[in-house]
């Protein structure tokens, strides 16, 4: 065996060992990398990791899931509702600050109570999103119409967007 071999071996068995024990969530990523490794190497890929590849893809094909193919990280991708939503959101807080403080003192703190996220969330969605072109609404000065639509948006947000512990809905 090969030192990359040998070592995205150890890094496979690291990351089952971390994964069935269940004290590192990374351990799914790290087997993930190492059979990744061995893949495009020229190197013979173990029988234990030949073995693990053909019994996920034999799950696959029969519709169920298995842990090896599961994304890598936290979170699931953003459904196109919440996608929605959120750009709502920064359009309401991209809004809020061209009218002024006298519409609304803190926009992030708003966007956040009624989306039910934390302020940095929502930070983080200004940061990926206010430099999209959000095209901001004709009615800007209209406030009680930009209210409504981000209201509307977070009502929608919290029925269609993944929350940690409750499953998601996509319907």
């Amino acid at each position: 065996m090969a030192m990359k071999s040998r070592n995205s071996y150890a890094l496979y068995t690291k990351g089952l060992a971390n994964h069935l024990s269940g004290n590192d969530p990374k351990g799914i990523k790290e087997m993930q990398q190492a059979i990744a490794d061995l893949l495009s190497s020229d190197e013979d890929i173990p029988e234990e990791i030949r073995h693990t590849l053909y019994v996920g893809f034999e799950m696959i094909l029969r519709g169920e899931k298995h842990y090896l193919f599961s994304v890598a990280g936290n979170r699931p991708p953003v459904s196109y509702t919440a996608e929605k939503c959120r750009n709502d959101a920064v359009r309401y807080i991209l809004s809020a600050n061209e009218i002024g403080k006298k519409y609304d003192n803190n926009p992030i703190k708003t966007i956040s109570k009624h989306y039910e996220v934390t302020t940095r969330t929502v930070n983080r969605w200004v940061a990926l999103l206010a430099n999209k072109d959000l095209k901001l609404i004709d009615a800007l000065n209209n406030k009680e119409f930009i209210k409504k639509i981000m209201l509307s948006s977070a009502l929608a947000y919290k029925k269609y967007s993944y929350k940690r512990g409750k499953s998601f809905k996509s319907y």
